[in-house]
């Protein structure tokens, strides 16, 4: 007990430098493969990472996901990451209109996938890829907005910490390049993964707590990936290619980083005291 006692002070005195130690272990986790057996395509060819290959990492998801859990919790920092802190009522509002829409899309998706199901056992699908993504965000908003976030808001105000964890956020994507994911599409996720983590920094703070964003998280990735699941049951040509993108893309992790930073910037005046007026 006084060793965990030590050990809380510790990384209370220094946040900045537990999460970015936190931050290196992960990133060791996910390199290792790629730097013990090197890249591996398992696209198939088509530079998009399949969806069975997603859902089979399931199991991995999971140790992954506990044994961050348990960091946080060994270091003494679940209350501060936002896993058990009190939701702000107030502020939760910005989590529930965010999340309406993906959780709309999400829903017909998953119906209209249930009730014309494309191959067998898509009620099995459907519900693996949600517990997939679920475990997902409560991964990566543990990491990022809980741990990170963290670190850089004990040294800068929330808009720098939102930002360069949010970039943090983006680049971590780019080892699904050693995966054979296309480049392109890569570079897209890289930058669609830093606008959320803008979104996600916001709506933390507006809730004060991480559920929310873990939750948005699900719905978000659960809407492309149920798409992506609908698509492949088109046959329209071009569907079994790279994705093509454009610069038209990327009007969308622009409109999500100016959400965010509007979120933000709603959170930091609300938190702002009013000025006393002057007296005469």
């Amino acid at each position: 007990m006084n060793f965990l006692r030590r050990l809380h002070r510790l990384t209370e005195s220094h946040p900045l430098t537990t999460a970015c130690i936190v931050l290196l272990i992960y990133v060791g986790v996910f390199a290792a493969p790629v730097l013990i057996y090197g890249p591996i395509d398992i696209t198939d060819a088509t530079g998009r990472l399949p969806i069975e290959f997603l859902l089979q990492s399931l199991p991995g998801q999971s140790i992954v996901c506990l044994s961050l859990v348990l960091i946080v919790a060994f270091i003494g920092w679940l209350r501060a990451c936002g896993l058990s802190s009190s939701l702000d009522r107030r502020g939760l509002k910005w989590s529930l209109w965010i999340g309406a829409l993906p959780l709309l899309f999400v829903i017909m998706l998953a119906g209209s996938l249930l009730t014309n199901p494309p191959r067998e056992n898509i009620g099995q699908i459907v519900t693996a890829l949600l517990a997939f993504n679920l475990l997902v965000g409560l991964f990566e908003e543990t990491l990022f907005r809980g741990v990170v976030f963290r670190g850089l808001f004990a040294h800068a105000n929330a808009r720098n910490a939102a930002l360069i964890s949010a970039l943090a956020f983006g680049l971590f994507h780019l080892i699904n390049l050693a995966a054979g994911q296309d480049v392109p599409l890569t570079l897209f996720q890289v930058a669609n993964a830093a606008a959320l983590g803008v979104l996600f920094c916001g709506v933390t703070l507006q809730s004060g707590n991480l559920w929310p964003a873990i939750i948005l998280h699900m719905l978000w990735n659960s809407y492309a990936m149920l798409g992506q699941l609908s698509l492949e049951t088109l046959d329209m040509p071009g569907l079994d290619g790279p994705q093509s993108i454009t610069a038209v893309n990327y009007l969308l992790p622009v409109f999500l980083t100016l959400l965010g930073l509007l979120c933000i910037n709603r959170w930091e005046q609300r938190k702002t005291p009013p000025s006393m007026p002057l007296s005469h």
